[in-house]
């Protein structure tokens, strides 16, 4: 979205800052085969005020990994309110619009279909050509378009230049998922996925079809609301509900958890209404591919694949990268892959420029 003189193909930190914790990963993009040089992953502590909490976080995570660059690219979520996106008709346009056109025609439609909850002149606008439809006997062109509210990007990066780091871009969390999926051929052009990212405050589904994501509205359940429900069920403290999610050694534990997902207002039943919302005009997806720190849980591949009846799997991408073992915290993403996943797409936005 945000993008900034500068952006070239060498060393650069994607920086992943969620509602509950930050990932840190460098990468080294030199060449086509890039190489995970350093990582790190720290909790926030929720219970105090957030941009205080997020700059210490950031600063204990620099100190802590040592980064070799002081680039970085940082995201903004894409469950903000001011973040739109989606598919849009624009009539009487063509595919052989130059880019300039291309942008000026989409923000002209967006602000005539009254899609933003704010001026479109506060708005930064990037589309995406899905090719050419014809709706209702009208001819014109689909196009893919992300909205994000100016000032969004722009705290977000005054708070990172104030570390001392120096910000090439500031893309979406969605996006840069979407980018690890397809710049390194998870999925290929001729594949149907779902990626579902499972994070602590939400989670994210999109649809990867012929070579394009597909976005749908985030469902508003994450690891908080399961923590939450250890707690109420076992009458523990958050903090002990937390540690006994991670541990997963009490069957109680477990049984809570699963009895959270299946409830008609849980996950799985939201997994599911998209899914069916998606299928009515699209052909089911091939395989389920997991990201995100829930999806880690040693549980959830094989509940979702009986639940959806598709394949499930997590999200596994080293195969396609060099690791410089030596680096702090590299180890830390050979154990965590679907963790730092957003990080690495965030990074890797520096080799689709």
């Amino acid at each position: 979205m945000m993008r900034l003189p500068g952006l070239d193909r060498k060393t650069v930190i994607g920086v992943d800052i969620g509602s509950h914790s930050i990932k840190m990963v460098e990468v080294k993009v030199e060449k086509d085969r890039p190489t995970i040089t350093r990582a790190g992953y720290m909790r926030m502590d929720i219970s105090i005020e957030r941009e205080g909490e997020v700059r210490r976080c950031l600063k204990e995570l620099l100190s802590l990994i040592r980064p070799t660059t002081k680039k970085c690219i940082a995201d903004i979520p894409s469950s903000d309110e001011m973040v739109i996106m989606r598919t849009m008709f624009i009539p009487e346009a063509s595919p052989s619009m130059s880019d300039e056109e291309m942008i000026e025609a989409t923000r002209s439609e967006v602000e005539e279909q009254d899609y933003l909850p704010y001026p479109i002149d506060k708005a930064l606008v990037s589309s995406d050509l899905l090719g050419r439809v014809t709706m209702e006997g009208e001819k014109g062109i689909e196009v893919f378009f992300v909205a994000v509210h100016k000032e969004l990007p722009e705290e977000r990066a005054r708070m990172l230049r104030k570390l001392g780091l120096r910000v090439l871009a500031i893309d979406v969390d969605s996006l840069a998922l979407a980018r690890l999926i397809g710049m390194m051929r998870i999925a290929s052009d001729e594949e149907n996925v779902a990626v579902a990212d499972m994070g602590a405050s939400k989670t994210s589904l999109f649809f990867y079809l012929r070579g394009y994501p597909l976005f749908y509205p985030h469902i508003p359940i994450g690891g908080v609301k399961l923590t939450e429900e250890i707690s109420r069920r076992l009458n523990v403290k958050w903090a002990e509900a937390e540690r006994m999610k991670e541990e997963l050694n009490d069957e109680r534990v477990k049984e809570a958890l699963i009895s959270a997902m299946k409830r008609p207002d849980g996950l799985i039943q939201s997994l599911k209404s998209r899914f069916e919302y998606h299928m009515a005009d699209y052909p089911p997806p091939q395989r389920v591919i997991l990201t995100g720190g829930l999806s880690q849980l040693p549980f959830m591949v094989e509940l979702l694949s009986s639940e959806l009846s598709l394949p499930v799997e997590r999200i596994r991408y080293l195969d396609r990268f060099d690791l410089d073992r030596r680096g702090e915290g590299v180890k830390e993403v050979v154990d965590n892959q679907a963790l730092f996943a957003t990080a690495i797409g965030l990074a890797l936005k520096v080799m689709a420029e």
